[in-house]
């Protein structure tokens, strides 16, 4: 079992955790009360708007939560978070330092995991827990994939990159995927060579098009914010639900496909082996 995620979320959250200890998310008052704020990588106001409507006191029938605080962005492309007027810092993000970033306690650094990949993401997910470690600044990793660290946290998964490699080598027969994401991830020759190795593909997507074009198989199914569901981010565990009654959920093609396979898969052994991100 494997995702997106570990190509782009999982390791920064390893490298954070190897100089900063364990990660833990900051919540949404952690966010409203921050004297200063500072996006480094990509700008998330683009990636994840919601969050940006933390960058300033909120009011709600009468009564004002959070305040006004000093946004900073550091990167390349600021681009909707100009509307904040924050300061900028241009800056490659390889480029970046614990020195560069001015911080405290009551600092909140937002980084999107849109950013870097693989062995550059766990390498800034060091420099991330190091600043935490020194100055006590709080560090938002927010991914872009819905419910990213839910899974994280619920799930051992396997890297992606050895997942299309093993697939390519022939050691991975049966492919089953779930959404369109990988298609980000993967070059259109890659994605054809592993449908080609595969014995059987099966993708499990509300759309026609896109991958269930190139699958063996494809399963219709609901969009995700359809389903009855629980996801795990700034604002803690959040349950939602359905908004349709009948439909088919990922979450019971996948228990169906499972309880048929009476097999002990790949996905289902214990893995011991050492993550080497590239």
């Amino acid at each position: 079992m494997s995702s997106t995620i570990t190509t782009t979320a999982l390791p920064v959250i390893k490298g954070f955790t190897e100089t900063g200890g364990e990660y833990s998310m900051p919540d949404e008052d952690d966010i409203l009360n921050a004297e200063k704020v500072i996006v480094v990588g990509n700008d998330i106001s683009d990636v994840n708007p919601v969050i940006t409507y933390l960058f300033h006191k909120n009011y709600s029938e009468g009564f004002e939560t959070g305040k006004d605080k000093q946004i900073v962005f550091m990167g390349e492309k600021p681009l909707h978070i100009n509307k904040f007027y924050p300061e900028v810092i241009n800056r490659k993000i390889e480029e970046i330092s614990i020195n560069d970033i001015d911080t405290d306690e009551k600092t909140v650094i937002i980084y999107s995991t849109t950013t870097l990949k693989g062995e550059k993401a766990y390498s800034f997910g060091k420099l991330l827990g190091e600043i935490h470690k020194k100055t006590g600044a709080k560090v938002l990793i927010l991914p872009q994939e819905a419910n990213g660290i839910g899974l994280i946290k619920s799930l051992k998964l396997a890297y992606l990159p050895d997942v299309i490699k093993e697939t390519k080598n022939g050691q991975i027969k049966n492919l089953i995927l779930i959404g369109e994401d990988i298609v980000d991830h993967i070059t259109d020759e890659e994605l054809q060579e592993i449908f080609l190795k595969a014995e059987n593909s099966i993708i499990i997507t509300p759309f026609s098009d896109g991958l269930a074009l190139s699958c063996s198989y494809a399963v219709g199914t609901t969009l995700w914010m359809e389903d009855n569901r629980t996801f795990e981010g700034f604002r803690g565990r959040v349950q939602t639900k359905s908004s349709i009654t009948g439909g088919l959920t990922e979450e019971k093609i996948v228990q169906t496909i499972t309880e048929r396979d009476k097999r002990n898969s790949k996905s289902c052994k214990k893995r011991t082996k050492r993550y080497f991100f590239l």
